[in-house]
């Protein structure tokens, strides 16, 4: 993937009339996550390594219902009070498995990051532009666009750390990852 100013530009965004936001539930953030990051099923989430996130602990949180075995007969109208912790939860996992198979390879998400490197340099050309072609990556895959030149800068930040040090590819790539799979652009409709 080479870098262009045409991959750069800002692209037109159209406004909502309505303003009317509709929350994703629990079946379109998990089909979202292992579209975008390549990941089955039982890849994207395990409590325990036992238990699906979506489909049995986080189910109510993340806006299912399940009348069998949880007597549950409606889902839930609103977001609950437990439904960040839930959508963070998930999507956290799917970045940890994400960047736990591209660093054992072949990478498929993290293709233009080096997992290996112990410490970015925020200082070296190569490192901007492989952050903001994983940027790149990621917007396209998880939000079906790429991103502003604002959005780019932003996920720049995440190279170092809160004293400045360069952090490891993978921390960034989780970073990244955790930041853009779990804003509000992500899971609203």
């Amino acid at each position: 993937m080479g870098s262009s100013s045409a991959a750069l530009a800002e692209p037109t965004i159209m406004r909502s009339t309505k303003n009317d936001l509709i929350w994703k539930r629990y079946r379109a953030v998990q089909q979202d996550l292992m579209r975008g990051l390549s990941l089955t099923s039982e890849e994207l989430c395990r409590e325990l390594g036992r238990f699906d996130c979506v489909d049995s602990v986080h189910l109510v949180a993340l806006g299912g219902n399940e009348p069998f075995d949880k007597m549950l007969y409606r889902a839930a109208e609103r977001p609950t009070a437990t439904t960040p912790v839930a959508i963070e939860r998930v999507v956290w996992s799917a970045c940890v498995s994400r960047v736990a198979k591209d660093a054992a390879g072949p990478p498929v998400v993290f293709r233009d990051l080096d997992l290996g490197v112990a410490a970015l340099d925020p200082s070296r050309g190569t490192t901007l532009a492989a952050a903001d072609l994983t940027t790149i990556t990621l917007y396209r895959a998880l939000m079906s666009r790429d991103p502003l030149p604002k959005e780019l800068a932003l996920v720049r930040q995440l190279i170092v750390d809160a004293k400045g040090t360069g952090v490891s590819a993978r921390d960034f790539a989780l970073a990244a990852c955790f930041a853009i799979g779990s804003s509000a652009e992500t899971l609203f409709y």
